[in-house]
């Protein structure tokens, strides 16, 4: 298991309404994400990531299963959401059923990119590509 956070500077209900609206996806994580968000929903995008909502708490957190192709298959991701008052939230994104020590190092940098690109998005308006990201790890 994985757990990677971010505290950004923007009200729970947006932060949760970009992981919840398919065009909002586009803007910071995807692109042609497709998104049935409610529980049994599918979603899907041009990354090749895909899977099933298995429980939704609204503002609270996120449950779903994640497939992609390169990676072990049956893995389960929680998102979380807590409210710092009106401005800012605490994400966590639990990442459970990795199979190999190098999945869980590649799931972690690419959770830290998502959660970096998110914040920026949110605060900027701007989203980070993973390329210009990595770069800025080094």
């Amino acid at each position: 298991m994985i757990c990677v956070s971010k505290t950004v500077n923007a009200p729970v209900e947006k932060i949760f309404a970009a992981f919840a609206n398919a065009k909002e996806m586009d803007k910071w994580y995807s692109s042609k994400t497709k998104l049935d968000f409610k529980e049994g929903g599918r979603y899907a995008n041009a990354d090749g990531d895909a899977g099933e909502f298995k429980k939704i708490r609204p503002n609270k957190a996120i449950r779903f299963t994640w497939e992609n192709k390169r990676y072990s298959t049956g893995t389960f991701i929680e998102l979380t959401f807590q409210s710092k008052g009106d401005k800012k939230c605490a994400v966590m994104i639990a990442h459970d059923r990795i199979q190999t020590r190098q999945e869980a190092d590649d799931l972690r940098t690419g959770w830290g990119w998502a959660l970096d690109s998110l914040k920026s998005y949110l605060e900027t308006g701007k989203r980070i590509s993973y390329a210009d990201w990595e770069t800025a790890q080094k």
